[in-house]
């Protein structure tokens, strides 16, 4: 593989690092770009607080440093970058979009001040379009020319890779799914608002709910305890599958709820976009056919006689599928 230099010369890639930068900076993963879809090692720093941006740049550096250092026989600097950040990106200009939770990343610009310091080429997306990428190119999505890929855990959100490239959008901000509006008369969502997808369907809404609904029935609450090991705060989709599977009513409720309403929004994006496959990524897709098989019927429903609803699939690359992105971007 190889970078294009600013002379516009094709130049080698040797060593090329993918770093996926989770929680405001708070957890940090990087892995030596190869040819393998997802390199086995990988190395790693968590810190007790979302740190300033200079601050993470520092731990980010000593990261690179130690990949350097131990995978890439003490190479003094990586080729390319390839960064999937969890959260807003404008991938134009190499800057993250912070959110309530991380406001000091509000236009930082990441990919130009590692650039400096590394005097590598450095690519930078949402970790929702990393993913999206790694599942298009070498996992579920791999063969299809339009990838429609949704990521569900603490929110909700979409990414479509058309012949090979990544769809950004204007600003980088495509695919927001969470504040798709659903029932508008539903759920309040974070933002204020009520009936938006993120409250009725996200990994994270779904165990909340059934967490909630179950706590008003001694049986439902004493089959989520035996699922979740006595530990229902950390229960995950896969368990609220489970029970529901076992026929209890909380969790088919709960997950009746946001299949109707992912199926919904997904019918829409058919409409609109065409894809030819929709992969799911996040904690609904660990919980493979067992979540998948439901919304793959409920969308063929909707989708009628018009247009035959594409094929709806799990991700194969869970729960690396950011960061596996993160290095075919340093790989580019």
């Amino acid at each position: 593989m190889a970078h294009t230099s600013q002379s516009g010369s094709r130049v080698p890639i040797r060593y090329g690092i993918g770093l996926e930068i989770a929680d405001g900076g708070m957890r940090m993963v990087a892995a030596l770009a190869g040819e393998a879809r997802m390199p086995a090692r990988r190395w790693r720093r968590h810190l007790s607080a979302p740190p300033p941006p200079d601050e993470a740049l520092d731990t980010l550096d000593n990261l690179i440093g130690q990949v350097l250092q131990e995978g890439a026989d003490g190479a003094s600097r990586p080729d390319a970058l390839g960064i999937a950040f969890w959260g807003d990106s404008d991938p134009t200009r190499g800057v993250t979009l912070g959110k309530p939770y991380a406001a000091a990343w509000d236009h930082f610009p990441l990919a130009a001040r590692l650039a400096g310091r590394w005097q590598a080429a450095v690519s930078l997306q949402s970790a929702v379009a990393a993913a999206a990428f790694a599942e298009a190119t070498s996992g579920a999505g791999q063969h299809h020319r339009v990838v429609l890929y949704l990521h569900s855990g603490r929110t909700i959100a979409s990414a479509v890779i058309a012949g090979g490239e990544i769809v950004s959008g204007a600003s980088g901000r495509a695919g927001k799914l969470a504040h798709w509006l659903i029932q508008p008369e539903g759920p309040r969502c974070a933002c204020g608002q009520r009936g938006h997808l993120d409250p009725l369907a996200s990994a994270q809404a779904i165990v909340r709910a059934t967490i909630g609904l179950a706590s008003g029935s001694d049986e439902s609450t004493a089959a989520m305890l035996r699922v979740s090991g006595g530990r229902a705060e950390a229960m995950t989709v896969r368990q609220v599958v489970q029970l529901a599977h076992e026929g209890d009513p909380a969790a088919q409720s709960v997950l009746g709820t946001a299949w109707d309403a992912l199926a919904l929004a997904l019918a829409n994006l058919v409409a609109a976009l065409d894809p030819d496959i929709i992969v799911i990524g996040g904690p609904p897709a660990e919980a493979g056919d067992g979540f998948i098989g439901p919304l793959r019927e409920r969308l063929t429903l909707l989708c009628g006689s018009w247009r035959p609803a594409p094929p709806v699939v799990p991700g194969t690359l869970e729960p690396r599928a950011a960061l596996a992105g993160a290095c075919l971007l340093a790989r580019a």
